[in-house]
């Protein structure tokens, strides 16, 4: 397999470079034909659809430069030079739109609005769309960079230059969530805001290590390999989070607190332990009058309110169904019970001022004999006895 001096031989390295991004290409199309076909559509399940299918094709378009690199489609020198350099500059095109839809992503994962409005979207590609002109037209009039088969580049420092305008889209990104990570009215979702930023983070310490190995003369599909490692985590700790949270509020879904309540009552337990049932007044009301859409940002930010209230301590949370919680703990009800009503106070009214946001709480203690079932149950009367003593919230 090795020539003399233990090197590959040209038609081997290619054909290993191209393994390498058809086996990633591959593990790509199974998580887009698997994220397609999931029930939420959301925007932000649209926009990772949209990176895995640039990445598709910056495989595709590697893969081929590789079988150009290795001399494998040699015709002749004339027509591989200037086929060589359409596929440099259409891996600097496709490494832009890969850097383009991660920053779209990002910015919904971190619940961002912005790129909502397709015209803001159109606006953040167009730096790209010149960048890439630019790269065509410099190479073509003979002063551009120049990727050549002998492992040179030619005026490596406008090779670095023209990569930088992608690397910093990711960047931008990564700082973003890292901003928004160590922001103290985001310290209950640090940890998933860490989550979110290895994406941008794993593919700029790849697409370094690539442009390192790219100048010192190597041939390695580095980014490829990057891309690919960075995506599975991420994608498998979405699933992680499909089984056991809550989609739209993020808090632990019914499942979790099946298993929290199953786990909880192996223990001995005494009367120190308390479930809450928390319902939004109203909630129905701002439904029918402001929409769906509006209910769901009111659930959102009651869900936010409820984890800043109960950070730091014991307690557990879960939506228990449409606009119902509970919170589970031991010993420091009053003051949970405090710190919720404050929290929604502060946390949970909308930016519009059209109605105000307030909650009723059932409290239960555990008395012996009790099983989950019961305690749940009479958490709901105590609840049920509040609501009726609340007023109809004005909208």
């Amino acid at each position: 397999m090795f020539l003399e001096g233990g090197h590959y031989s040209n038609f081997e390295s290619a054909l290993i470079y191209v393994i390498a991004n058809i086996s990633c290409l591959l593990i790509f199309i199974i998580v887009l034909s698997k994220n397609i076909s999931s029930v939420d559509r959301h925007m932000k399940t649209r926009a990772f659809d949209r990176v895995l299918i640039a990445q598709i094709v910056y495989f595709i378009i590697d893969a081929y430069w590789a079988l150009n690199y290795f001399n494998i489609f040699s015709i002749n020198e004339s027509f591989d030079r200037i086929n060589f350099g359409i596929i440099n500059i259409l891996v600097f095109a496709g490494a832009s739109i890969v850097s383009y839809y991660i920053l779209i992503y990002i910015s919904f994962s971190l619940g961002y609005k912005t790129f909502e409005n397709k015209n803001k979207r159109i606006i953040l590609l167009i730096p790209l769309l010149i960048s890439i002109m630019i790269c065509a037209i410099l190479y073509f009039a003979g002063v551009g960079y120049e990727v050549k088969k002998d492992g040179t580049v030619d005026r490596v420092w406008l090779y670095m230059l023209f990569m930088s305008i992608p690397s910093s889209y990711c960047l931008y990104a990564f700082l973003k969530g890292l901003y928004e990570a160590f922001s103290k009215k985001n310290r209950v979702r640090r940890k998933e805001y860490f989550l979110i930023i290895i994406y941008p983070f794993a593919l700029l310490a790849s697409g370094l290590a690539q442009i390192i190995v790219i100048i010192s003369g190597h041939e390695l599909p580095v980014l490829c390999f990057g891309m690919t490692i960075s995506m599975i985590f991420i994608y498998t700790s979405s699933l992680g989070n499909l089984i056991t949270k809550d989609y739209l509020t993020g808090l632990n879904n019914r499942n979790e607190l099946n298993r929290h309540l199953e786990n909880l009552f192996k223990e001995k337990l005494d009367s120190s332990l308390y479930l809450m049932m928390i319902d939004v007044n109203s909630f129905k009301l701002i439904n029918d009058k402001f929409g769906h859409v509006e209910g769901d940002n009111a659930l959102m930010k009651v869900s936010n309110a409820f984890k800043q209230a109960i950070y730091g301590t014991d307690a557990f949370i879960a939506r228990y169904g449409g606009d119902e919680f509970i919170i589970i703990g031991h010993n420091n009800k009053e003051e949970i019970e405090k710190r919720l009503l404050s929290s929604i106070e502060k946390y949970a009214q909308p930016e519009s001022g059209k109605y105000i946001v307030s909650i009723s709480i059932g409290v239960a203690n555990y008395s012996d004999g009790d099983t989950a079932i019961e305690l749940i149950q009479k958490a709901d009367a105590k609840l049920y006895k509040e609501k009726k003593n609340v007023n109809i919230l004005n909208i």
